[in-house]
């Protein structure tokens, strides 16, 4: 039944949006925006309160995720094959933030960054040999657990 309504309540819709001076006058544009067309032609009628509902969530849902989305796409063209997580992130950290101050030229070079980025091969070479005390330390542990195996 409410379904129903809906439609019905959408042909007539149409069918004002059709004579109505308000909805032939609206601007169209990229500065025109679909919520707010609907806002006003819809939100303050009565006879159309069940259609401005399904109308809001469908905007909502369409608009929602749409931070999260747009994410999606940078990551995909800043992906490198065989790249780590820790590097995704750390490139997402930089995006977002060259987004954040308006560009690269906008970017502060500050005494501290500056001597990040001077330490940044070492911190590279500390992170590679913790990487390999951590795979020496599985290997010697499955090795003991195999001899353990074989005891038991």
């Amino acid at each position: 039944n409410k379904c129903d309504t809906i439609l019905n309540q959408f042909r007539d819709f149409a069918v004002i949006c059709k004579t109505s001076e308000d909805a032939s006058q609206w601007p169209t544009g990229a500065h025109s925006r679909l919520d707010t067309f609907f806002h006003a032609l819809l939100a303050k009628e009565h006879p159309f309160k069940e259609l401005w509902d399904i109308v809001q969530k469908v905007l909502l849902l369409s608009h929602g995720q749409a931070s999260v989305e747009r994410g999606f796409s940078v990551n995909k063209n800043i992906t490198v094959a065989n790249m780590k997580e820790r590097t995704l992130i750390a490139q997402r950290v930089i995006v977002d933030h060259l987004h954040h101050v308006g560009g690269v030229a906008n970017v502060g070079m500050t005494k501290e960054l500056l001597q990040s980025a001077g330490c940044a091969k070492q911190r590279y070479h500390v992170y590679l040999n913790e990487e390999k005390k951590k795979r020496e330390h599985t290997q010697q542990t499955q090795k003991r657990k195999v001899v353990q195996d074989e005891v038991d």
